[in-house]
């Protein structure tokens, strides 16, 4: 389930633990839907292509269309992986169609499916 039916944004408290967690050194690349911004919680963080949300796009985020040339952990919520809101800016709503064939490491609040991408070597 995607936008209000399973994911409100909610997700954000329950990421700032995960991320506090496991004391992660380097930010996270995110991309999440809702509307408080993430930093409020203390997530440290890269913004990715997120459609009708409060995050910060990092100018790096066209890096996040294509899985082999991302590191660290990736954290994008269910209703972007979907492309529900990515016809409305003009994009396709397959812009995250490569995570889609992910298994995603952790499912974080619901709503968030975070990818480990910390020792994937870069695709040749």
């Amino acid at each position: 389930l995607v936008d209000s039916d399973g994911d409100w944004g909610e997700g954000l408290l329950a990421l700032a633990e995960w991320q506090r967690r496991r004391s992660l050194d380097a930010p996270i690349w995110l991309s999440y839907f809702g509307n408080v911004r993430p930093e409020r919680y203390g997530i440290r963080y890269r913004g990715l292509r997120s459609p009708f949300s409060s995050v910060r796009q990092d100018p790096e985020r066209e890096a996040g269309r294509d899985p082999a040339r991302l590191r660290g952990w990736v954290v994008i919520s269910k209703t972007h992986l979907a492309g529900t809101y990515f016809a409305a800016e003009g994009l396709s709503p397959d812009y995250y169609a490569a995570w889609r064939r992910l298994t995603p490491d952790a499912v974080i609040g619901g709503g968030l499916l975070a990818f480990d991408r910390r020792a994937t070597e870069p695709a040749r």
